[in-house]
């Protein structure tokens, strides 16, 4: 009979050993994985609410009919810009203020609540194309204006420290 002295066995165990290992890593990387889908959705559901605050503002902006209720306080959400006073208003914004924010009327399903925004009246462009008064001979000169809006939207995600903010700017003439 011949002498073992366990080479057979310690191979075995140090193969288990890696095989363990490699089994704990892909449970590592799947949690990962997962939990990196999971903060992709969150983002996504942040990014729709503020979507939608965005769409609403713009409905509101065509619904005014006079620019009056807009000054430097920013009463209701409607700001009037001013870069001395407040350059940029959203960065020092209480989002959750109903009284100098505007709540949206629609939320994603998942969001922890409805997104809000502000609208700012930033400035006033006056056309020209009308200057000359050549394709209408004898008639007045237009005067009208587009006064420019510049939207901020706050958005929820489905976690409270999930949230988006998206910018944009919106004319109407008066």
């Amino acid at each position: 009979m011949r002498k073992q002295n366990g080479g057979i066995l310690l191979t075995t165990l140090i193969l288990l050993l890696v095989l363990t290992m490699i089994g704990f890593s892909s449970i590592d990387m799947n949690l990962l994985n997962q939990k990196m889908i999971s903060n992709n959705q969150n983002k996504m559901i942040a990014f729709n609410s503020a979507e939608m605050a965005l769409n609403d503002a713009e409905k509101r902006i065509e619904s005014l009919s006079t620019i009056s209720d807009f000054n430097a306080q920013g009463s209701g959400g409607y700001f009037k810009y001013d870069p001395n006073i407040h350059y940029k208003v959203w960065e020092d914004m209480e989002w959750s203020d109903i009284g100098k924010v505007m709540v949206s009327s629609r939320s994603p399903e998942k969001a922890i609540d409805s997104g809000r925004y502000i609208i700012e009246l930033y400035t006033e462009l006056k056309t020209n194309e009308d200057q000359l008064n050549m394709s209408n001979y004898g008639s007045s000169i237009s005067s009208e204006k587009t006064e420019i809006f510049r939207i901020t939207a706050y958005g929820y995600g489905a976690t409270n420290d999930t949230y988006v903010i998206l910018q944009s700017t919106y004319g109407k003439k008066f």
